[in-house]
């Protein structure tokens, strides 16, 4: 709104209707090996994802990062055309390896443009970062019109390592954000 001087007077947009409840998995094994997994898209910037055999799994190989380069793949069965209207949770096991400080990135309600990304995501932070008080700990974060937003950080009972695997849990329930990771 340019002017807000009246806004009793303004209607607000009717809030989407929420997703019906609904439960997705997938192991990648109706996938090709060395493809992009069928049914999934890049959002925000192309990237390099793939299915590996021995165990089956998505890999991302990131080959720039932060700020307008920002890169996720969402699954397109997901709610109605990949768009969930409401509460969700996410889980899956990762790894990462060549890394400088934030072992991986697992985002929820992601919208927007290239530079103006939108969303919520956690990440793991290891002791190569550079700030001291980020070594060994789980971050919320935020992406607001491109920006990144630290929400919360908790440190981790365990030693954070690369090429470790790691099952992660990422929940937003009405206004809660909560995320869980363990080896």
């Amino acid at each position: 709104m340019d002017d807000c001087s009246d806004l009793e007077s303004v209607d607000p947009p009717e809030a989407p209707p929420q997703s019906d409840p609904a439960q997705y998995q997938t192991d990648f094994s109706d996938d090709e090996i060395g493809e992009m997994p069928a049914g999934w898209s890049p959002f925000w910037l192309d990237s390099n994802w793939q299915v590996l055999d021995d165990p089956r799994r998505l890999e991302h190989r990131v080959t720039s990062t932060g700020g307008s380069n920002s890169k996720a793949l969402v699954w397109d069965e997901i709610g109605e055309n990949g768009v969930i209207y409401g509460d969700v949770e996410v889980s899956g096991v990762v790894r990462a390896n060549n890394v400088r400080g934030t072992l991986f990135q697992f985002g929820i309600h992601m919208s927007g443009e290239s530079g103006s990304e939108e969303g919520y995501y956690v990440d793991l932070r290891d002791n190569s970062s550079s700030s001291g008080a980020s070594a060994n700990s789980v971050r919320i974060n935020s992406r607001t019109n491109g920006a990144v937003n630290f929400h919360s950080r908790s440190s981790v009972p365990f030693t954070v390592e690369e090429d470790t695997w790691y099952h992660v849990v990422f929940q937003r329930d009405g206004r809660e954000l909560k995320a869980k990771v363990w080896p």
